[in-house]
């Protein structure tokens, strides 16, 4: 009886040893860099246990630096930069949370604004996805809000490692996702009520609602709806996007409606 409880034991760890390494298989990025120092640069980044400071470069690569974060807390991330007191800079930072291998799922981006001349950003971030290693992306750019593949003129590019530990096990995304509306066409006149359905095997923690990409609202509560009223006139793409408890998420199909008659404030 005990070589059987010790075998399962060890098949156990083995399993979940094997269920991390699925949680952090390494993703191949775009290339993202500045092509010139104009004289701006990243100087030190901080964020959960990085402490970075770095000199001028186009790109450096700096996924050796790993950051230790707990999934679920909040964390700020700050940026210290190096600009000369007149020039207008913007910095905007990602983390691949779902690790697909790109930046652009919602709640991605971290935008930390703009400032004249050297000093900090500081931006709140909210550790979601799963337990693995993720990537991470800071880019500061001049005069310009930077994207997360660009290759720009005068500002830098660095990439970290982001190790999200304490989280759930759970890697399965809710499924079902199903989004209606409570209208007989796809022509609206005025308030609407939309209806989302979802499910998952651990549990469905909340369902936002998005259209043409900007929040319009969320429920925590089965049967998931929300009432709208439009604020503007035209084509729109509604969309529905389910929760887990360990961030994961599906997004439904769209509902693409035509707003005709609507509220102008």
């Amino acid at each position: 009886m005990k070589h059987t409880v010790s075998l399962s034991r060890l098949s156990l760890l083995m399993l979940l040893v094997l269920s991390i390494q699925a949680f952090t298989i390494a993703q191949t990025y775009c290339n993202s860099s500045a092509s010139n120092n104009g004289g701006e640069y990243i100087s030190k980044v901080v964020f959960g246990s990085i402490n970075s400071p770095s000199g001028t470069s186009f790109y450096t690569n700096f996924t050796s630096v790993v950051g230790n974060v707990i999934f679920g807390n909040t964390y700020t991330l700050t940026v210290t930069i190096f600009a000369n007191a007149a020039w207008t800079e913007f910095c905007n930072a990602w983390i691949d949370f779902n690790n697909d291998g790109d930046f652009i799922d919602v709640g991605e981006v971290i935008d930390m604004g703009s400032r004249q001349g050297g000093g900090d950003f500081s931006s709140s971030v909210l550790i979601s996805g799963s337990i693995g290693i993720r990537r991470m992306r800071v880019t500061l750019r001049y005069n310009a809000v930077p994207a997360s593949c660009d290759v720009f003129g005068d500002g830098e590019v660095e990439d970290y490692s982001i190790n999200i530990t304490g989280g759930c096990s759970d890697i399965a995304p809710p499924t079902g996702v199903t989004l209606s509306a409570n209208v007989s066409s796809s022509v609206i006149n005025g308030a609407v009520q939309f209806n989302a359905t979802a499910l998952d095997n651990v549990g469905v923690t909340k369902v936002e609602f998005y259209g043409d990409a900007q929040k319009l609202g969320e429920s925590m509560i089965s049967p998931y709806k929300l009432g709208w009223t439009p604020l503007t006139a035209g084509a729109k793409s509604i969309t529905s996007r389910a929760y887990d408890a360990c961030g994961n998420y599906t997004n439904s199909s769209p509902v693409n409606v035509n707003v005709t008659n609507y509220c102008s404030n």
